[in-house]
């Protein structure tokens, strides 16, 4: 492109009101599309994006555009769409493609719109709007030719890719007066995004059932690609939507780029290593309808699992009719998904029974043992009860023992009365208890569990 191209680009996106790229429409600088960061969309016809049609009949895929005789229209349509600065042969859709043909006789398309999102992410953002013209142009034109419906359609997009998304089922929508059946928002991109208005981001009321999973809404930089907004009818938390287990926290000395930007998006792509992982398995990744992290993370919303809109699977077998916000923890590495266990310990009546300090639990039986779970700073007031969320990688099957060590950091007093430990398995709903009325005096202590009450 030449200097002038360039020049006149740059000169209708950020000088001018009003664009039109018919047969799309036009776009203009009106609310919520009226910031002065946000410039006017590209022209299409220059962006050049394209669509790639792959099914069980053609697993190598084709180019797409105004002929739809290799799709079968009474099928499942699933689209996939890319983030900032990726294109359609990014490292991730391969594998999501395949193992969501290998699950279900569908139609996938991914959208390639590599040029519409490179840099600036303003001006990425800012295409959007025209390329979920475009697509949404694009499925209308299949439905007319075809069997295919929305409420047969569903929508993944990664991280501005799922704003993306959000926009082509908001303006099928429009055009058609039926939603798209499902949105899936994998870490949907945070700048610029959290707390817009619904008409410039995903939103629940962009399709009939609209999920999201949370995976970099964190960093010890402040600065994150996702955000802990909620965007959908279901969102997911895994380890509370930030520092992903098996993500290393930055360094300030890096032995390579890659090493850099390893670690700078590893929590951003664990969204899609998780729903990749769930395709695989049908009873992966557990969650936990709760208020919060922190409530989760102490057993606080353990005692509502029993009710069925309580828990849920995270990815592509989300039950769609459990909604809100949904918490659990992973594993390091795959296949990602943990056993959840509930811990109870109650402090027993006994004088100066209470007490302050950290506590460090394990599990463990004949097939193996939990993670360690380690808090600090905590009080432990008489006749009271704290609980604690603890995983394992499988399932430990019937537990044997707990073992507790209490250490206070107070020279006079290091002891804790324990009147007993119930642990509960979450899945299946099973209890063990444990006997105990014994000061615990600073050091590790076993706790044997059997199946009987106190």
């Amino acid at each position: 492109m030449q200097f002038a191209d360039v020049f006149k680009v740059l000169y209708i996106s950020y000088f001018t009101d009003k664009v039109c790229y018919p047969p799309y429409g036009c776009f203009s600088k009106d609310f919520p599309f009226n910031s002065s960061f946000i410039p006017l969309p590209e022209n299409p016809d220059t962006l050049n994006t394209t669509y790639h049609l792959y099914n069980r009949l053609n697993p190598n895929g084709q180019i797409i555009s105004n002929d739809f005789q290799s799709l079968n229209g009474t099928k499942k349509l699933i689209v996939i769409a890319h983030g900032f600065i990726e294109d359609s042969k990014v490292w991730w859709i391969g594998p999501l493609k395949d193992e969501l043909l290998n699950v279900e006789d569908s139609d996938v398309i991914v959208i390639d719109w590599k040029r519409a999102a490179r840099i600036p992410y303003q001006q990425a953002i800012s295409n959007i709007r025209v390329t979920s013209a475009q697509t949404s142009h694009f499925l209308r034109r299949m439905f007319n030719k075809t069997d295919l419906r929305p409420s047969n359609v569903h929508l993944i997009g990664f991280s501005l890719g799922a704003h993306l998304m959000g926009h082509i089922g908001r303006d099928v929508f429009t055009h058609t007066g039926v939603k798209v059946k499902r949105i899936t928002a994998l870490d949907p991109a945070g700048p610029l995004f959290e707390d817009s208005v619904k008409d410039f981001r995903l939103d629940p009321s962009d399709g009939m059932f609209v999920d999201a999973i949370h995976t970099d809404s964190k960093t010890i930089f402040g600065y994150a690609s996702g955000t802990l907004q909620s965007f959908g009818h279901t969102d997911f938390y895994p380890n509370g939507g930030y520092y992903q287990p098996g993500c290393k926290l930055m360094k300030i000395e890096l032995p390579s780029t890659q090493g850099f930007y390893d670690q700078v998006t590893c929590n951003h792509y664990r969204a899609v290593k998780y729903f990749i992982t769930s395709i695989k398995n049908k009873k992966s990744f557990k969650s936990y309808k709760c208020g919060s992290f922190y409530r989760f993370k102490n057993g606080a919303c353990a005692k509502r699992s029993i009710a069925s809109t309580s828990v849920n699977t995270m990815g592509y077998y989300t039950d769609c009719n459990a909604k809100g916000k949904f918490y659990l923890l992973t594993n390091t590495k795959e296949p990602y998904s943990v056993r959840h266990y509930t811990v109870e310990i109650y402090t027993g009546d006994k004088m100066f029974a209470d007490t302050y300090g950290g506590v460090e639990l394990q599990l463990k039986s004949v097939k193996g043992k939990s993670f360690v779970r380690k808090d600090s700073g905590q009080f432990f007031d008489r006749k009271s009860v704290t609980r604690y969320m603890m995983h394992s990688s499988k399932d430990l099957g019937r537990i044997l023992k707990i073992d507790i060590k209490h250490s206070s950091g107070l020279f006079f007093k290091d002891d804790w009365y324990v009147k007993k430990v119930v642990v509960k398995s979450q899945h299946p709903n099973k209890s063990y208890y444990g006997c105990v009325n014994k000061w615990l005096m600073g050091k590790r202590y076993t706790v044997l569990l059997s199946t009987r009450k106190c």
